[in-house]
């Protein structure tokens, strides 16, 4: 990000040269992510209540619960026709 306001800078001479092109960027590990069981989900829920942001939570999980069930249904909509 720094880079990028450096390189605009370099453009509008606003300085002479990006120092930040000279630094070497950190290795970024990349991690597996191991999503909740329903189990687990549920769990989640039951300990969010009165989180203040419990609402987010039970909205998310609506969301991510519609996304994950969308295409079983298109599949088997597409099946009975």
């Amino acid at each position: 990000m720094l880079r990028i306001a450096l390189n605009q800078a370099v453009k509008a001479d606003l300085v002479s040269r990006n120092v930040g092109a000279l630094a070497t960027p950190p290795k970024v590990e990349k991690k597996e992510i191991s999503p909740f069981t329903p189990q687990q989900a549920g769990d989640f829920l039951k300990a969010a209540v009165g989180h203040r942001l419990e609402a987010l939570f039970y909205r998310m999980s609506e969301k991510l619960l519609k996304t994950a069930l969308l295409p079983k249904r298109l599949d088997s909509e597409l099946a009975c026709n």
